[in-house]
């Protein structure tokens, strides 16, 4: 993190508060999308934006608690199953993916809600 902002500790928990609230916002429009069988570019470039927002998370902000890092993954991997459904002509499955060996389904979250800048320094 920038040397002008490491001694504003907020401004940290705030950026991490922020990007993981857009991530989810995200998550949640194409899972919803999803489950509605409403397929196109846009539904793959939600999970896709999604899951590189989470990888984000964790290159600034160190190591994803397990269930965001499970829903980048699950992001990415309904990312790219239904970008190659419809490359090649195929109607993807609505709702949860479900490997054989490892389920990756996933539940609906909350949205988590961003920290109220409660006045505690200024970035300047």
């Amino acid at each position: 993190m920038n040397k002008s902002l490491a001694n504003y500790p907020f401004t940290q928990v705030a950026a991490s508060a922020y990007i993981e609230n857009y991530a989810m916002k995200l998550f949640l429009a194409a899972d919803k999308l999803d489950r509605a069988a409403n397929f196109g570019k846009n539904v793959v470039k939600m999970f896709y934006s999604s899951g590189v927002l989470f990888d984000v998370m964790e290159s600034c902000f160190g190591e994803l608690p397990p269930e965001e890092a499970h829903y980048r993954k699950y992001a990415k991997m309904k990312a790219a199953y239904i970008h190659n459904c419809l490359k090649n002509g195929e109607t993807p499955v609505a709702g949860p993916l479900v490997a054989e060996e490892e389920d990756i389904s996933i539940p609906v979250p909350q949205v988590p809600q961003a920290p109220q800048d409660q006045g505690h320094g200024e970035i300047g």
